[in-house]
């Protein structure tokens, strides 16, 4: 906004602040689209993914033939709790975002519009990336046992 030309008594062109507003508002409007779509297969592949991989390390122990060597269970565990880290990442930078967006001035109708369903389309996200990180955080102590940490 700050980059709006200004006449010589420094007001902003309200015609350009305008347009420029409802662009945002398209943008924001494009991205909650796209996330909104999108949820549900990421809901689904996050679900299944997480199930996978620890079906696979739970099968793996009671497949071992040798007791000795737990360095392929450990790479999965340590793939598992990776994936952990990478969702409380991910969820802080989407919360970070969905704050900056909550924070944004009240413009035109409908800029605001936009604003308000950009950040209910972040709060399903974040709800969801939480609920993946949960799931692995109380299946945690299960893994480590699995591999006697």
């Amino acid at each position: 906004f700050t980059a709006l030309p200004k006449d010589a008594e420094g007001s902003v062109n309200r015609k350009q602040f305008k347009r420029l507003l409802a662009k945002s508002a398209s943008d924001m409007d494009q991205f909650s689209a796209r996330v909104d779509a999108e949820l549900p297969l990421f809901q689904e592949s996050l679900a299944a993914g997480i199930d996978a991989l620890i079906k696979l390390t739970t099968l793996s122990v009671d497949l071992k033939e040798d007791d000795d060597d737990t360095s392929e269970l450990e790479d999965r565990v340590e793939i598992i709790m990776s994936l952990k880290d990478s969702l409380k990442a991910a969820r802080e930078g989407t919360s970070d975002f969905r704050e900056t967006v909550a924070k944004l001035p009240r413009m035109t109708t409908e800029f605001n519009r936009s604003k308000r369903k950009t950040v209910r389309v972040l709060d399903v996200l974040l709800h969801e990336l939480g609920a993946g990180e949960k799931f692995l955080i109380e299946s945690e102590p299960n893994l480590l046992a699995l591999i006697g940490k």
